[in-house]
């Protein structure tokens, strides 16, 4: 339940770039580090992209990030949005539960032969004690069409609150997980401009 404790927040500061206008295209667990309190906080901009700057997409032609961390579409070199880093985290909660990348090769080159097909290991196989939720919501996070992952990482928080609440054995209505209103990326949802989550710079305990 420790490690449960940091899945939410990490979803919620993603969520937090996104709705700023923010792909950051390197998550990974050497950008998150833990504060003195425990939280995770997501660091490493210096390859984000702006959306303003570019209003839908990055541009193509050139594969950018950490080939064991990147998306599908990253490693073809394919155009990519907020989505894409829903895979990279997926990758990240794969790495939390079996203590390595989805992605195991030889060489960088078969590693992103097996990114760009969405060829993941079964984390279920390498961790079996992982909760069949936590393995179904990693593995729509690894959807290689990015329309059949989930859409935002808001939603990847929401499920990741309700479930550690029923691991605590509570209910909804003792610790209620209000629905966000929803707002596309680059467009901060008013409600949620009062509580933003901090960004800094590596899970001390996973490199």
């Amino acid at each position: 339940s420790e490690t449960m404790k940091l899945l939410a927040p990490l979803a919620g500061a993603l969520d937090h770039a996104h709705r700023q206008g923010v792909i950051h295209r390197d998550v990974k667990p050497s950008n998150v580090l833990l504060t003195a309190a425990g939280e995770p906080v997501l660091c490493d901009f210096c390859i984000a992209q702006i959306l303003q700057q570019s209003p839908s997409f990055t541009r193509t032609g050139a594969a950018v990030g950490t080939p064991e961390y990147m998306a599908p579409e990253q490693a073809r070199g394919d155009a990519v949005d907020h989505r894409s880093d829903l895979f990279s985290l997926g990758s990240v909660l794969f790495a939390m539960c079996a203590g390595r990348t989805p992605f195991a090769a030889a060489s960088t080159r078969a590693i992103i032969s097996s990114v760009a097909e969405a060829v993941t290991d079964d984390v279920s196989e390498l961790a079996p004690d992982t909760p069949g939720w936590l393995v179904e919501l990693i593995e729509r996070l690894h959807a290689e069409n990015p329309a059949e992952r989930y859409q935002s990482a808001g939603d990847v928080a929401r499920v990741l609150r309700e479930e550690l609440l029923k691991m605590r054995g509570l209910t909804r209505t003792r610790g209620p997980v209000r629905s966000e209103p929803d707002s596309p990326p680059g467009h901060p949802s008013p409600a949620r401009s009062h509580a933003r989550p901090t960004f800094g710079g590596v899970l001390g305990w996973l490199r």
